[in-house]
């Protein structure tokens, strides 16, 4: 995990997409935090993004960096020891991690 966080820190800005309905949703980010071995992202809760992830915790990253190609697979979980995430703050699990 430590080595996909160094990948988007480097990168600077990866994409997000989510979706709304039927419609895919994608959207640049920057922030990317490291805690207790998950990835986060930080948004508003009342974003639209926020509450896309909320009705279908489906999401992909997207990021390139040094000639290379990423993409992760996977949704919102929790913090371990079964602690809340702070507001505004999704953890993302590596579900499927795809390097092109």
């Amino acid at each position: 995990m430590e080595e996909l966080y160094e990948f988007l820190k480097q990168a600077q800005t990866y994409y997000l997409a989510t979706v709304e309905g039927d419609q895919p949703r994608v959207r640049p980010f920057g922030t990317v935090d490291l805690f207790e071995g998950r990835l986060y992202i930080q948004t508003g809760k009342s974003k639209p993004v926020s509450k896309q992830i909320q009705a279908n915790p489906k999401v992909e990253l997207c990021a390139f960096q040094g000639g290379t190609w990423l993409r992760i697979a996977g949704g919102p979980g929790r913090p371990s020891g079964g602690q809340e995430a702070h507001a505004g703050q999704l953890p993302l699990p590596a579900g499927h991690v795809r390097r092109a």
